[in-house]
């Protein structure tokens, strides 16, 4: 039998976890690639999920989204060792990914060396201590170990959290159990599922904000961009203060080229949440994309100073952020600002390097 492929809940800010490069259509690609493998996972065509993370991989060996998408897949056809290697290179790449730790683990119950998935629950537990799959999943874990009472306590741990996420949303009471079905489909990337039990916790609760910001960032995950619009749009509507709707509909203008709109929105949700570092790397994304896109062989100035201003305030709140150095660089460059380029490239290289030595020891002891 194989293991649940229940994994770690994604947030809002998963959707920046893939760097754009200076050829942004390249970037493109290979977003649409893990789309289509996410795609087709949710419809159980687990070859064709395997060839299009794979696709991705090809065009950016570096995307942790797609060794985690393709492990998936293999564990849904019973390839745990093969998912398990995806897992690892995700660890690697990322080791502060809570998602990575949980996926891992899936594939070590599924090949039965269930001390192992014990140890990366709880890493993730660790990384993530608000995840309440983390702890279901754990405490299946300890269920099948014969360790009842940690069983137990795992178990209501994940129910007091799924709770707090529940009354976080403002989710009435007879709408909670669609809501958290909703969270688990997602995890799943069966988007089409948590589409329908979100659509149920609106039809139950017609005015909570937060549910439509979740709808809109689930049509999103389904590339469903028009979809996700609306629903952000609706949450905005009903609560001008929700970061999130702000931020999804940012991340779907992007997708649709709408550059204009990507940056209000991305403005924003700074101006409610200051220190978000996602908003501010991807609003430099966006005035870099548009200032390609006027034509100008190094872009305007004024909206590549934008970026640099935009991707220095998120290595300010992040300064590990290996991507945002790279794209400062980027930025530095197209302004003739060699030297500081140069640094930012170095310092990019450098987190790079220290992550995978990082993991190295933590991987291999």
């Amino acid at each position: 039998m194989r293991a649940s492929l229940s994994i770690c809940i994604f947030t809002a800010a998963n959707f920046a976890t893939i760097a754009l490069v200076p050829l942004c259509g390249l970037a493109e690609e290979r977003q649409d690639a893990v789309a289509q493998g996410n795609l087709m996972l949710s419809a159980g065509k687990f070859d064709l999920a395997i060839n299009h993370y794979a696709e991705a991989l090809r065009l950016n060996p570096a995307n942790t989204r797609a060794h985690l998408g393709r492990a998936m897949a293999y564990y849904e056809k019973g390839e745990y060792p093969a998912g398990i290697v995806d897992c690892n290179e995700a660890i690697r790449l990322a080791p502060n990914d809570a998602m990575a730790y949980c996926q891992r683990a899936v594939g070590y119950l599924g090949i039965a060396m269930l001390d192992k998935a014990v140890a990366d629950f709880s890493e993730a537990i660790r990384l993530s201590p608000e995840d309440a799959h983390a702890y279901n999943l754990r405490g299946q874990v300890y269920r099948k170990k014969g360790e009842q009472g940690r069983a137990d306590a795992d178990f209501a741990r994940a129910k007091e959290l799924a709770a707090a996420a529940a009354a976080a949303a403002k989710v009435k009471p007879e709408a909670v159990p669609a809501y958290e079905e909703g969270r688990a489909a997602w995890a799943k990337h069966d988007y089409d599922t948590a589409v329908v039990r979100f659509s149920e916790v609106i039809r139950l609760d017609p005015q909570n904000a937060a549910i439509y910001a979740v709808r809109g960032e689930t049509y999103r995950a389904k590339r469903d961009f028009d979809k996700a619009i609306a629903d952000a749009t609706e949450a905005i509507r009903l609560d001008r203060h929700q970061a999130d709707a702000y931020m999804c509909r940012a991340g779907a203008f992007l997708a649709k080229n709408n550059l204009v709109g990507a940056i209000e929105d991305f403005a924003m949700a700074i101006s409610i949440t200051p220190d978000n570092f996602d908003a501010h790397y991807w609003k430099g994304i966006a005035h870099l994309r548009k200032a390609r896109s006027e034509h100008h062989p190094r872009g305007p100035v004024s909206q590549v100073q934008r970026a640099i201003a935009e991707f220095s305030e998120a290595i300010r709140i992040n300064p590990q952020a290996a991507d945002a150095y790279f794209q400062r660089g980027i930025a530095y460059h197209a302004t003739a600002q060699g030297v500081n380029a140069d640094k930012d490239f170095t310092r990019a290289k450098e987190l790079k390097s220290r992550t995978a030595e990082n993991t190295a020891l933590q991987t291999h002891p």
